[in-house]
């Protein structure tokens, strides 16, 4: 991943205030008001139906806004056709031209808006380059791989030189190895042409190792944004701590407070817990919900006390599940053996913690 500069380190190219989108009585999205730098890798993340794909299509033209406004570089186009927007977008589906060879589908854009013929085989060939097709020009996409044919459709999105590129799920019809190899192929040409990508998707693992930021939407509204490694360690409340990988998420009394930490009871143990930069420490008495990763957990420490009730070997890590003598249940994730095994009563120590708000994953 790229180094994560925020929006306003760069000059702003897409902007939404307001947006929001109606079907009848059914509110799709609300409210939702974003700035995306020029060049940045921003993700829109959420579970199915939280509106995502709806603000999309709304950014595309293929959706008309209930409300609200959006811009590209300053000018607005809220009611733009899809035709007259500098963007284009890469689909879930891909849809190559099975009649053209892979040259003449990159190139089609190209050939649509006018350009002469060598001018687009030279950009056709140069878009191929980058997105490692050099040589397969004259190939028939049926002869192309999965992970090739993506290529594909991104080279012929990218030949015309979008100012955004918006991306709806385009690596979920993919196998899980091959998925992750195209995720570091997407950041790889994103930085080499330095388009503005946004991508969609409901893949949390994609939209953290990619995006310079991205934002979690929840029943169409946007929860929480900012940089991938803010979002997971700090998050600022339940719903995205759990919905950023596993959590363990327990619910405490503060007991005091310390240089931007906490001091926390609960179930049963006494730890420290960070609080996101920006935000203020619960005061003393106070309850607290307090969120702890797996990989934050160490097997044999002096925190809890518990039982292990699964033990499940994940290749480079095992996952625990210990349920603890003072009720809840806690997954810990170990990189080595710890000769631990389903029965065993053992004690479970915190490395790290952090304090969201809210009371609960629904929170």
């Amino acid at each position: 991943m790229s180094g994560g500069a925020t929006v306003s380190d760069r000059s702003t190219i897409l902007r939404t205030e307001g947006l929001t989108k109606r079907f009848g009585t059914a509110t799709a999205v609300e409210d939702v008001s974003l700035s995306v730098g020029a060049g940045e890798f921003f993700a829109l993340v959420g579970p199915s139906g939280c509106g995502k794909t709806t603000t999309l299509r709304m950014l595309a033209g293929l959706e008309s806004p209930s409300g609200g406004r959006i811009e590209i570089a300053g000018g607005d186009i809220t009611d733009s056709p899809a035709q007259d927007r500098d963007t284009n977008l890469v689909f879930q589906e891909l849809v190559l031209f099975t009649h053209m060879t892979v040259a003449e589908n990159v190139a089609y854009g190209l050939a649509r808006d006018g350009v002469p013929r060598d001018e687009r085989r030279s950009r056709a060939a140069e878009m191929l380059a980058t997105v490692g097709l050099e040589g397969f020009g004259d190939r028939d996409p049926t002869e192309l791989s999965g992970g090739q044919k993506q290529r594909v459709a991104l080279a012929r999105a990218l030949v015309n030189e979008p100012a955004v590129l918006l991306l709806d799920e385009p690596l979920s019809s993919l196998d899980r190895k091959l998925r992750a190899e195209m995720r570091a192929e997407l950041r790889r040409i994103q930085d080499d042409v330095g388009t503005t990508f946004l991508y969609v998707t409901h893949d949390q693992e994609s939209a953290m190792s990619m995006s310079d930021r991205l934002a979690v939407m929840r029943d169409g509204r946007i929860v929480e944004s900012g940089p991938p490694e803010s979002l997971y360690g700090h998050p600022e409340t339940a719903f995205v701590a759990d919905f950023l990988g596993n959590a363990n998420l327990l619910t405490g009394r503060v007991r005091d407070r310390r240089d931007g930490r906490v001091v926390v009871d609960a179930a049963g143990g006494r730890f420290t817990a960070a609080v996101g930069e920006g935000r203020s420490a619960p005061a003393s008495g106070a309850d607290a919900t307090v969120m702890i990763r797996p990989e934050n957990l160490r097997l044999r420490g002096d925190t809890f006390a518990g039982t292990v009730r699964d033990v499940g070997y994940m290749g480079a890590h095992r996952e625990y599940v210990v349920a603890l003598d003072a009720g809840p249940t806690l997954q810990v994730r170990s990189g080595a053996d710890d000769g631990v095994g389903v029965g065993d009563a053992i004690g479970v120590g915190v490395a790290d913690a952090a304090v969201v708000d809210g009371a609960g994953a629904d929170g």
